[in-house]
């Protein structure tokens, strides 16, 4: 998975990638679990597995995620 700015005015400039291993196959049905304004879970189905991956996530700055695998 890849993170780039929300906002298209800030261009396409990667900001990280993560979930690179361990899936079988596709990225796909990505979702986001918010439990406080600084933490939460990143949810992506794993279509060869047929299962969810979970990973949590911690705000460092608005451009910033610190995943917590």
């Amino acid at each position: 998975m890849k993170q780039y700015y929300a906002d298209p005015t800030k261009g396409n400039q990667q900001l990280a990638l993560f979930a690179t291993e361990g899936f079988t196959e596709d990225h796909e049905g990505i979702s986001i679990y918010k439990l406080t304004d600084s933490t939460g879970y990143i949810l992506v189905s794993d279509q060869g597995l047929t299962a969810f991956r979970f990973l949590a996530v911690r705000v460092q700055s608005q451009t910033h995620l610190n995943i917590l695998i």
